[in-house]
């Protein structure tokens, strides 16, 4: 196996002072140790700098720290910091978290043993003090999703336990040039999400064991990711990637093309809410459901016909989502027609809608009572 090229850690800081030192650490203590570790910091208000220019003191041939002239915001100092790593290698983290002493070392190995270009590893969740709280994926299961990785990175169902994209990756300086990879400034988020996807639509992926987690993933009351969670700015930015990179799918299987296009309008469709007004009737739960569901019927393609199996968690969503948009909207009767339609097909649908609670199960109640020929005449 041939010796590693030389590699280079981005860390960003802001406000991480109490973790920063174990997050430097886990680096310089790494078997296959960094030529280059930059630290930005986004002019943190406590004594995160104070700590990195101690480190830059002690590693002056491998730390280098970097500020913006003024605060400038997890989007524009993750832009700012891209400009210093000049290794052949590239990892980043976030001065939060950790990584195992073997991460990078393990994660070159794969990449060796496999010829991919990018590698990535299991990670744990863990909390202020460092305690595991969890893991993305169940360390007793087999192996990650390797090689070709796009449709579980599209679609969210790299892990076994979370949707959460893998963080940390190792990979190619020139394979992010290449790919003109660099976070749209335009967004308040999802740049994570592009990146990955845009990686996973033109690179090769390995994994490293399962068992062992490499990364460590510090969730605290502060951390970027906590703030952005479920928030409206977040929904909006992973909505505009999807659509942004919809040609990926050009490059797939018919099935695949399908697959995709049906679980981005079905994730566009449960959030449309947060599309402009002129755009949210297209992407009625109804009509999406109505459209694949022709797509498939109508389709001579053998393979585009297994989509009604493959792809039957999405066509559920769709049901369920169209379901609940009219409880919501208190169209009770409508709600309890769509029900009635779906339920040849999926009989336990009812027990999957998750707003079924007491109060809206009477409300059905009293719809079927009312509609009693509206009903009988839908069934027939």
């Amino acid at each position: 196996m041939s010796s590693a090229p030389p590699i280079s850690i981005l860390v960003i800081s802001y406000k991480f002072g109490p973790y920063l030192r174990q997050c430097l650490d886990s680096l310089l203590n790494q078997t296959l140790r960094p030529s280059q570790i930059v630290v930005a910091d986004d002019c943190s208000p406590d004594d995160s700098w104070q700590i990195i220019q101690e480190y830059v003191q002690r590693y002056p041939d491998i730390v280098e720290a970097h500020q913006p002239e003024r605060n400038i915001g997890p989007k524009e100092i993750g832009a700012f910091a891209r400009q210093f790593p000049n290794r052949e290698l590239f990892a980043w983290i976030d001065g939060d978290d950790y990584w195992h002493p073997e991460k990078l070392q393990r994660e070159w190995e794969a990449m060796q043993a496999t010829g991919a270009r990018v590698a990535y590893s299991n990670t744990a969740t863990v909390d202020e003090n460092g305690t595991i709280l969890g893991y993305f994926h169940n360390p007793t299961l087999p192996s990650m999703p390797t090689g070709d990785v796009f449709m579980p990175v599209l679609m969210r169902k790299l892990f076994s336990n979370t949707g959460n994209m893998f963080r940390n990756h190792l990979t190619y300086l020139e394979d992010l040039k290449r790919i003109h990879y660099m976070p749209d400034l335009s967004m308040d988020s999802g740049w994570d999400y592009e990146e990955k996807l845009m990686l996973a639509g033109h690179l090769t992926f390995a994994a490293t064991d399962p068992s062992k987690p490499m990364v460590f993933y510090r969730r605290h009351s502060s951390s970027f990711s906590q703030s952005t969670a479920g928030d409206t700015k977040h929904v909006k930015a992973e909505l505009r990637v999807l659509e942004k990179h919809r040609d990926l799918l050009g490059k797939r299987s018919p099935l695949e093309q399908e697959m995709g296009e049906l679980y981005i309008d079905m994730t566009t469709g449960a959030n449309r809410q947060h599309l402009p007004p002129e755009k949210q009737p297209r992407y009625e739960p109804a009509k999406l459901y109505e459209l694949h569901k022709q797509r498939v019927q109508q389709s001579s393609n053998p393979e585009i016909q297994q989509l009604w199996q493959q792809g039957a968690e999405f066509f559920r969503m769709l049901k369920l989502h169209d379901i609940k948009e009219k409880l919501i909207a208190k169209q009770d009767e409508q709600a309890l027609l769509a029900y009635i339609k779906h339920l040849p097909e999926d009989p336990q649908l009812l027990e999957a809608i998750f707003c079924l609670t007491p109060e809206i199960f009477g409300r059905l109640q009293q719809a079927f009572r009312s509609n009693m020929a509206k009903i009988q005449q839908q069934q027939s």
